[in-house]
């Protein structure tokens, strides 16, 4: 009965809060099209616009962003993906030359984790796709 009581609240609250959790994704289209439009071959360093939206809007919030910027960024850049050979992703360049990839979508997962704590887990189920999650990468 107790579950009963509270579950109407709760999921008002879900559903206003399902507006407010979509919009981390906005910069998902522009990152989308940063690796799959043609816009850049691999290797090329990104816009001072995407690599500022990126290094901003995004890096901040992925898992193990201090082992990945390392030693200091020195670009971002576009290529395949050392394990999943189809797949394009996004690669820091560090000050000492090394290049480490990243997963955008860990990025926009650990936005939605550290601004919505309370709905996150939920949210990325049902509306991540299950192929993310496989990944053995550590990216």
């Amino acid at each position: 009965a107790a579950s009963h009581l509270t579950s109407q609240p709760l999921l008002a609250t879900t559903t206003t809060t399902h507006t407010e959790l979509t919009s981390p994704w906005k910069p998902n289209p522009r990152v989308r099209m940063i690796l799959h439009s043609g816009k850049y071959e691999n290797g090329d360093r990104l816009s001072p616009e995407h690599e500022k939206a990126i290094l901003e809007r995004l890096l901040p919030y992925h898992p193990q962003y201090e082992k990945k910027i390392g030693c200091g960024i020195d670009y971002l850049t576009v290529g395949l993906h050392p394990e999943f050979e189809n797949s394009r992703c996004l690669f820091i360049v560090r000050k000492d030359g090394e290049q480490v990839d990243f997963s955008f979508w860990k990025c926009i997962k650990g936005l939605i984790r550290q601004k919505y704590p309370m709905y996150a887990d939920s949210f990325i189920l049902r509306h991540f796709r299950r192929r993310q999650d496989y990944r053995i990468s550590d990216s």
